[in-house]
């Protein structure tokens, strides 16, 4: 996992040692995987494989930033998943949003 938001309320009263936190987070970012894809075919069946199993593991939303393709996908447990370009506004959290697009441009970086 590349970026993982805590509720840092749940994640200091269940406590956290040097190698796992023992509360699921809240939100879950990926960016690209650099895993060995055989055992899965292709990129898609990872990401949809090792996103349920985020969401299984009690972690609320888990959102994917694909470079090749420039795509979104969001996904949260029982609700529908889906994949948007990166000039959406996407919600993180509590009415936190990225536009990746626009904070390209903000940053004066070309894609």
């Amino acid at each position: 996992m590349d970026i993982a938001i805590f509720d840092k309320k749940k994640l200091f009263r269940e406590g956290i040692n040097d190698k796992c936190a023992k509360t699921p987070p809240e939100v879950v970012i990926e960016v690209d995987s650099k895993a060995d894809l055989r055992k899965y075919g292709d990129f898609m069946n990872y990401m949809r494989e090792k996103t349920q199993d985020l969401l299984n593991a009690r972690v609320k939303r888990v959102i994917w930033y694909t470079t090749f393709d420039k795509k979104v996908m969001v996904a949260e447990k029982g609700k529908r998943w889906f994949i948007t370009d990166w000039n959406d506004t996407i919600e993180i959290i509590d009415d936190i949003k990225i536009n990746l697009n626009e904070l390209f441009k903000e940053e004066g970086i070309k894609e």
